[in-house]
């Protein structure tokens, strides 16, 4: 059969030997590791799951003159160890021009690799998107000159902070649109060659103002119907507040009449100073936030959960937002959502760690969730030699497990946590081989099983593990429709009474 993938799977499901919160002890050194490029200073911003198991971190890294920054890129095998056939010893530094800060990565379903930076040119932040081989090298067909596309808003601190591909090849980039006392959200959108795309908005650019001042746009996700869902911060000019700040857009680029207040949403938890640092976007269409707050005299992580039109899900915790206090100031900087719709939430603490928490889909904090040690329950702390640390990014892994990353003192720090453990079936072996048809494919899908009678649900999920399809089988068949998802790879689910087996697929242009 032409363009099929068939898997024979042989799997253990052990529930009592991988408690979830527990670092991975196949990873690294005891689960976790550091990158040095070239013993200056390096700042990890992103990262990406591919579908083979090896993770992609990129940020910056001060180069070897010790004036400008360095895009960085690390790309590690699935047991942590550098990967050869990246750049020759997995670590690539580039500099397009001035000092570079690579803040969001996309992966194509070709293997080639996005970048969105920032650039720092005569005291002028542009912003830049790059594209890579699979190998590392800059892709030449790619961009405005040689792999690269630079582009000036015309203000002085234009910063690029997470990206999108969608499903025709498309790319839009989200911002900040000059500086704090008067930015705006900015969504730039290109074509696949990397040209800005005049058909988006005003020239290929949108911007959205809340409130006169200090707008940023920290995050953005492609719901299935086409529409993009920009959130981050504004400031409350009435009260110089900072507050959550959410904006949906039709396809066109053109703010959704039908979400919040013209398109825009406002959400104030109880603090002063608060920022949605992340966002994801549930099959239902629901919308959950992750961020900071700070009930004085603290500052905590955050969470609210939206319903499709923008109005608070009162199902959420306490009527749709969740403060989650730790005993110290702690800080949230992203979010990522479990197959069994559990919210792990990453972020540092004061002192310095990579601090981790696990929400229940109906808001609560999870008490099995823990590393054994001395933290809360629900909480997971890991130190590295540094006590300069954070979690900064973080995506699920195909196999279900949890990537994090940030800086660890001066260094990239990657550590990989066991967050599905409590989902199996102890001490049970059973095989399945899984068909999948075509694939790579585009529009419907075809997916059997064969070897086993257990699974009755199938879900699709992004590498990043949120979960965009889930539809009963047919028996053990079942038809997909993905001509609405972007084009990347996938993550495919099969689940029953808490079994879970998994495959992988692309989706094509």
């Amino acid at each position: 059969m032409k363009n099929a993938v068939f898997f024979g799977l042989c799997l253990l499901c052990n529930s009592a030997l991988a408690q979830p919160g527990r670092l991975d002890s196949g990873f690294g050194t005891g689960g976790k590791l550091t990158t040095d490029f070239d013993g200056n200073i390096d700042l990890p911003l992103a990262v990406l799951a591919l579908p083979d198991g090896r993770i992609l971190a990129g940020g910056s890294s001060v180069n070897n003159a010790g004036i400008d920054t360095d895009m960085a890129l690390a790309m590690y095998l699935s047991d942590g160890s550098p990967d050869p056939s990246f750049s020759g010893d997995g670590l690539n530094k580039t500099s397009i021009g001035g000092s570079d800060v690579l803040r969001a990565l996309a992966l194509q379903p070709d293997g080639k690799i996005l970048a969105a930076a920032t650039r720092l040119l005569n005291a002028n932040y542009d912003i830049a998107l790059v594209r890579y081989l699979p190998n590392g090298a800059f892709d030449s067909d790619f961009g405005t000159f040689f792999g690269v596309t630079n582009f000036d808003l015309g203000s002085d601190s234009d910063i690029v902070y997470d990206m999108v591909l969608l499903p025709d090849g498309k790319i839009v980039l989200a911002g900040a649109k000059g500086a704090a006392d008067n930015g705006d959200f900015f969504l730039i959108r290109f074509t696949s060659d990397g040209i800005v795309d005049s058909t988006f908005g005003d020239n290929g650019i949108v911007l959205t103002d809340f409130a006169g001042k200090g707008d940023f746009a920290y995050s953005l996700q492609l719901q299935s119907d086409g529409k993009l869902v920009a959130a981050g911060k504004f400031t409350d000019l009435a009260n110089y507040d900072n507050n959550f700040g959410v904006a949906r857009y039709l396809p066109d680029g053109t703010l959704d009449p039908d979400f919040g207040t013209g398109g825009k949403q406002a959400l104030k938890i109880v603090g002063i100073q608060e920022t949605a640092n992340d966002l994801a976007i549930l099959p239902d269409g629901k919308i959950v936030l992750a961020g900071r707050t700070n009930p004085l005299p603290d500052v905590t992580f955050a969470m609210a959960r939206l319903n499709a039109d923008g109005s608070p899900d009162l199902t959420f915790a306490d009527s749709g937002a969740l403060i989650l206090d730790f005993d110290q100031f702690i800080f949230a900087n992203a979010l990522a959502v479990q197959p069994d719709g559990k919210y792990l939430i990453g972020g540092t603490t004061l002192l310095g760690s990579f601090l981790l928490a696990r929400v229940t889909a109906e808001g609560e904090i999870d008490s099995v969730f823990t590393d054994g040690g001395s933290t809360l329950p629900g909480w997971v702390q890991t130190n590295f030699s540094s006590p300069e640390s954070n979690i900064r990014a973080m995506a699920m892994q195909p196999d279900g497990n949890l990537v994090a990353v940030g800086p660890a003192g001066n260094d990239f720090g990657v550590a990989r946590y066991l967050v599905d453990g409590n989902v199996g079936i102890e001490k049970e072996n059973f095989d399945a081989a899984i068909l999948i048809y075509p694939n790579p494919g585009r529009d419907v899908l075809h997916i059997s099983l064969t070897g086993t009678d257990r699974f009755d649900e199938v879900e699709l999920r992004t590498v990043q593990g949120q979960r965009v399809l889930a539809q009963r089988m047919r028996g053990l068949e079942a038809d997909l429709n993905v001509g609405h998802l972007p084009a990347q790879p996938y993550v495919v689910m099969f689940l029953q009474k808490g079994a879970v087996i998994h495959s992988r697929l692309w989706l094509k242009q």
